[in-house]
């Protein structure tokens, strides 16, 4: 009888996988069983290669997008925060739930950060990520 190996790796998204399971998902199962449908596995300090159960939580697609790092394509470096050309200053919104903020425009991207994370913590609660 012939086994085939499975293979430990790092897939496109940069999370660990044993053949063509994620292992945070495996290790999820191990400690609490099969998560339940609609359900993701979020880990909650941002790292995908850390699989420690501790680092673990069942999330909605939604919470799990909330702690999300900021995408590289983001401008500003700010998590809801951008440029608004027209008046010429920093625009700070966020969404949740297909519900669009819009929490104004400031002179100083410090000041759109702060209005923005203030909203975030408010919203997201233990889902909230800044970064």
């Amino acid at each position: 009888m012939r086994h085939s190996k499975l293979e430990i790796s790092i897939n496109e998204r940069g999370y660990l996988t044993i053949g063509s399971w994620k292992v945070h998902n495996l290790v999820w199962e191990q400690f609490n069983g099969k998560k339940p449908k609609g359900f993701q596995i979020d880990h909650i300090n941002g790292n995908v290669k850390d699989n420690r159960i501790e680092n673990l939580r069942l999330a909605t697609y939604a919470e799990n997008q909330w702690n999300a790092k900021t995408r590289v394509d983001n401008k500003s470096g700010v998590k809801g925060v951008c440029w608004h050309k027209k008046t010429q200053k920093w625009r700070a919104q966020i969404k949740q739930n297909k519900v669009l903020y819009d929490l104004g425009v400031y002179n100083t991207i410090q000041k759109a950060k702060e209005v923005v994370q203030k909203k975030r913590i408010e919203l997201h609660g233990e889902f909230t990520r800044h970064a």
